[in-house]
């Protein structure tokens, strides 16, 4: 019976992979074992291991090590164990997985377009387009949403704290995928990230359009909350496709539940501060220049008359309150 022994780190981290078609062999740091594994907690001669054909399965003995062999939460000294194929034993720090040659391997994933586009976007003229988009529209939206002549230190300010965002989050993501699929994909991070942020802002931005139109204080915090969400759900089933082994349910579960935790939380915050009743009307505080306003201006006289009537709705409805209270 040919036996396959797999090695993992602590975090589960793939290291290295043994076969053998020994009946009896050692495990150890020893020179002198048959498999040997250069962990500092591991005794020179761990375990012996024997092959038991009747009952398929492998009779692992442990050499009353200074650390013992790890099984199914216990700890043993000393002891004989009976492992199954794909059991696991714990040697020091390493964990070790014995199979035979005819257990069945998981299913085989299908590349998708996805990994195809977020491989692409650590491309260096993909970034260096995403990074050039970036910045022409950071600095367009600076000039339009400013009515002063320091749009230029705005949009630089600005620009400076996305990149800085961007740099922090991809490190993190790195640092993540440098873990768990010994892979460090920077730049992949960071191009994906970039385009969702960009696209983000310009949902924001036109929510503030219609907003500045219809003369609403409400749309902006509306849009925002979903489309912040929204981005969020993508940059956490991106990063997790890029960087951990987790399966695409997993995925899918995660970030979308952020996603609505994140809306949710948003709604909760604006139903709590929002108050009952405002004495004096509210306008919009978005301003654009008069070429974004698609709709006929109001005359002085029709802005006149409608915001006196404006004013005795809030007082008739100031006083129906006071009596109601009364």
């Amino acid at each position: 019976m040919e036996t396959i022994i797999e090695v993992y780190s602590r975090s589960g981290k793939f290291l290295e992979r043994f076969r053998t078609s020994k009946t009896s062999f050692t495990l150890g740091r020893a020179f002198s074992c048959d498999v040997i594994l250069s962990e500092p907690h591991i005794s020179p001669h761990h375990v012996t291991v024997e092959v038991n054909e009747s009952l398929n399965a492998w009779q692992l003995t442990d050499a009353d090590t200074i650390n013992g062999t790890g099984f199914k939460n216990r700890r043993c000294h000393g002891e004989s164990l009976l492992l199954q194929s794909g059991d696991e034993v714990v040697m020091g720090k390493w964990r070790i997985r014995f199979y035979q040659s005819t257990h069945a391997v998981t299913e085989t994933v299908r590349l998708t377009s996805a990994d195809t586009f977020l491989s692409s976007m650590g491309q260096p003229l993909v970034i260096g387009i995403v990074l050039s988009l970036f910045v022409i529209y950071t600095g367009l939206q600076s000039q339009t949403s400013s009515l002063h002549d320091s749009w230029l230190s705005s949009w630089t300010n600005h620009l400076i704290g996305y990149l800085i965002f961007l740099a922090m989050w991809s490190a993190l993501w790195t640092f993540v995928g440098r873990v768990s699929r010994h892979e460090m994909r920077f730049f992949s991070h960071f191009g994906t990230t970039a385009l969702l942020l960009m696209i983000l802002l310009l949902f924001e931005e036109f929510a503030k359009w219609l907003a500045f139109n219809w003369q609403s204080n409400h749309l902006p915090g509306f849009v925002e909350r979903w489309s912040f969400g929204i981005f969020l759900g993508l940059a956490l089933w991106s990063n997790m496709y890029l960087a951990t082994n987790h399966g695409p349910k997993t995925r899918r579960r995660f970030s979308i539940g952020m996603a609505f935790l994140v809306i949710g939380y948003g709604t909760v915050q604006e139903h709590i501060q929002k108050k009952d009743f405002i004495a004096l009307p509210v306008y919009s505080d978005i301003l654009y220049h008069q070429d974004y306003y698609w709709m006929t201006p109001t005359s002085q006289e029709e802005f006149l008359t409608k915001s006196a009537q404006t004013f005795e709705t809030a007082a008739q409805q100031s006083d129906d309150k006071e009596e109601t209270t009364n």
